[in-house]
């Protein structure tokens, strides 16, 4: 490493800990979410839309989603997401609450209010476990469909993050069908059951483990 700025007698440097993951330079589908944010949910100074914008501009917030009067009077918590859809690194929730209300005293330091004090916090993961037994198509392999039913399960999840509180077995089954070796199955759980499953509104669903025999 080479330090930014001349640092007087240093003698050695050393990589002790990732505070935040590097991230891709932001794809069109997520500039347009951003922008379809923008136009749908009208920002007025202090609405909820309003948070939830100060928010997303901190790089490394993919979602966010504000609860207002959570904690009494002009208290607002912020959930946030990173770009994954998952719950963020806590440097990137620090920088969101010291950008927003950098002390929670509701002074007006930051972008929130006068006498607003707000909490910033990641979102509560929910694991989604599924296990499933498969027919398979002449020469395919378990190895495969484990694959690909992980793929689509982590995009639905993805899609599904801030968006729709349920989390529905019949999408699980039609990932399913819609891998191309499998010819039949039986035996789906989700989380131990077939029902949908609620993900609370401060939480996101993320794919935990996935057997397939």
């Amino acid at each position: 490493m080479i330090p930014i700025d001349y640092i007087n007698d240093l003698g050695r440097g050393e990589i002790t800990e990732l505070l935040v993951a590097g991230q891709d330079t932001e794809t069109d589908e997520s500039l347009y979410e951003y922008y379809q944010e923008r136009i749908s949910r009208p920002i007025t100074s202090g609405n909820r839309y309003q948070y939830e914008l100060w928010a997303r501009e901190i790089p490394g917030v993919g979602r966010a989603r504000a609860f207002q009067i959570w904690n009494g009077e002009g208290t607002v918590k912020v959930v946030i997401l990173d770009n994954d859809m998952r719950t963020p690194a806590f440097a990137i929730v620090s920088a969101v609450q010291k950008y927003i209300d950098p002390n929670q005293d509701g002074m007006g330091e930051g972008a929130a209010l006068i006498g607003v004090k707000v909490s910033i916090v990641g979102a509560s993961e929910v694991p989604i476990n599924v296990s499933v037994t498969v027919v398979l198509a002449a020469g395919a392999s378990i190895a495969q469909v484990k694959e690909q039913l992980e793929t689509g399960a982590k995009e639905y999840l993805k899609d599904l993050a801030f968006n729709d509180p349920l989390m529905r077995y019949t999408r699980i089954q039609s990932i399913i069908l819609g891998i191309p070796p499998v010819i039949d199955y039986s035996n789906l759980l989700v989380n131990g059951g077939t029902q949908n499953i609620q993900i609370p509104m401060d939480s996101v669903a993320v794919l935990g483990t996935v057997n397939v025999s």
